[in-house]
């Protein structure tokens, strides 16, 4: 990547995070954020539309055309439709732990996870529920979540190797896009992941998610 294009992309995120650009070179990952010490404070009215099983991992969640969540159960590898009327049902299941998702254009589900020998993969999953392995990503640590780029481009968080691939899901075939000691967790024993999810607000500005 030529070094004005990098450090634009570099510039786009500091300014999305509200984190000074002036950091040593070995700076780490941001901190677990005060939301993670302090009780949560009540802005809004809320009420429950659903429940799972203590202990349920949910992690990531998309919404359809229909107003469907589509959401990753992780250490079981489900992924679970609610529907606007409150109706849950299991759409899919893959065979190892599944994190972020992003629904494409042609209705499929791209789904960052493990597959059952826990190397980082990305699934393709049919409106109906078949499973695909789109991509394996053995150079991965952990990947999770996804936004849409543009055409069949999606990015990837890799939340312990500290950085976001750039997937193309009509080859399969998936890069690194960037790499920094900024979007990595703290050590490489810490199980706090660095970077995690990320969306593309509008174009040339992406927000990422810490913790």
């Amino acid at each position: 990547m030529p070094k004005i294009k990098y450090f634009s992309w570099v510039l786009a995120i500091t300014l999305c995070l509200g984190i000074s650009t002036d950091f040593p070179d070995n700076a780490l990952a941001q901190e677990l954020p005060p939301l993670y010490r302090d009780t949560p404070v009540k802005l809004a009215p809320a009420e429950s539309i659903a429940k799972f099983p203590v202990n349920t991992f949910l992690e990531s969640i998309v919404v359809d055309a229909d107003g469907t969540l589509l959401i990753t159960s992780h250490e079981d590898g489900k992924i679970i439709r609610l529907t606007p009327d409150g109706m849950k049902s299991v759409l899919a299941t893959v065979k190892g732990k599944v994190a972020g998702l992003v629904l494409t254009d042609g209705g499929n589900l791209l789904v960052t996870g493990w597959d059952e020998t826990m190397t980082p993969t990305v699934f393709q999953i049919s409106p109906r529920g078949t499973v695909k392995t789109l991509l394996k990503l053995p150079d991965a640590v952990f990947l999770n979540g996804l936004t849409h780029l543009t055409g069949d481009r999606y990015l990837i968080a890799d939340s312990y190797r500290g950085a976001i691939w750039e997937l193309d899901a009509s080859r399969g075939q998936a890069q690194i896009w960037l790499e920094h000691l900024l979007l990595a967790r703290t050590t490489p024993e810490s199980r706090t992941p660095g970077v995690n999810g990320l969306k593309i607000l509008f174009w040339g500005i992406i927000c990422l998610e810490f913790g």
